[in-house]
């Protein structure tokens, strides 16, 4: 819908600013007590700035048909305005006196006229694609919150580990010593004997029996295991001589315990690594040694 045009009529002097159409005299943006017939004969001067407007023509818009006494309103209404606006009729600055004939305004004035358009009313299909619109840019922006906190939340380092439970894998009360490897389903670390010597075992990651590594070496120590669980680094204390490094290679080793049966390498050591090739040995048996070169 168009909007409707209205007229709009201000002037400005000087520090004042009057609104014809309210009818209100301002200074500096705050109102003055000038209403009625006075601003009505301020206005009158206004809109013919430096032009003399006679007693008779004042009469004739303000007072016609009137039995009232004329000059006497007149004059306090000139006397009214020039009190508001700080003026003089021996040294005027807005509104000066031509005798015998009327008053003329004399300061500059800016004018602002023409006409205004009012802003339109929206149609109510208008306002259906506004609200449509506006609805459809919160989804986007939803959206786009809702994307970002998933990728902060995937790009975010994860946070450290927390224990959740603890399952106790040995309890034969022998003294154990690292450091300890897995395979994902056995773990293998170093025992002292009660008569001083180290062995190597496994235990399942379950708990359950510990089971002696057999290794043909007199002092081994496990060191670590290599990512595919098929070999053990493994060093043989040599006394002052120090420790000698050694692979143990293994191609399975059963992940449960009783007595089921568990396949052991025979160890064939070497200057740089120990190499195995299996053969049975059954859990809860004493294992045999098995003999370097077998």
């Amino acid at each position: 819908m168009q909007g409707a045009v209205q007229p709009a009529r201000l002037i400005r002097f000087a520090t004042f600013e009057a609104d014809l159409d309210s009818g209100e005299l301002r200074r500096n943006g705050l109102k003055l007590k000038l209403s009625g017939q006075p601003f009505q004969v301020l206005a009158i001067l206004l809109e013919r700035p430096g032009t003399v407007v006679t007693r008779e023509e004042l009469q004739q818009r303000l007072w016609p048909d009137s039995f009232v006494d004329f000059d006497h309103n007149l004059n306090a209404a000139i006397n009214r305005i020039r009190e508001v606006l700080g003026d003089s009729a021996e040294n005027p600055r807005f509104i000066q006196t031509i005798p015998k004939r009327g008053y003329r305004f004399i300061a500059p004035v800016t004018a602002s006229s023409g006409l205004v358009e009012e802003p339109p009313v929206p149609s109510k299909t208008q306002k259906n694609r506004m609200h449509l619109r506006w609805a459809m840019v919160s989804f986007l922006a939803l959206a786009v919150g809702l994307l970002a906190a998933l990728w902060m939340r995937s790009t975010r380092p994860a946070g450290s580990p927390q224990v959740v439970r603890f399952t106790p894998l040995t309890g034969d009360g022998q003294k154990k010593t690292g450091p300890l490897v897995t395979d994902g389903v056995r773990v293998y670390f170093n025992e002292w004997l009660p008569d001083g010597r180290v062995i190597i075992v496994q235990v399942s990651l379950k708990g359950g029996e510990v089971i002696p590594l057999p290794v043909a070496l007199k002092a081994p120590f496990i060191q670590d295991i290599s990512k595919d669980g098929t070999e053990l680094l493994v060093a043989n204390d040599e006394g002052a001589q120090g420790r000698s490094l050694g692979a143990a290679h293994r191609r399975r080793v059963a992940a449960s315990g009783g007595n089921s049966t568990h396949k052991l390498g025979t160890l064939r050591v070497g200057t740089l690594g120990v190499r195995a090739r299996l053969r049975g040995v059954c859990s809860g048996c004493n294992p045999h040694p098995l003999q370097p070169g077998a």
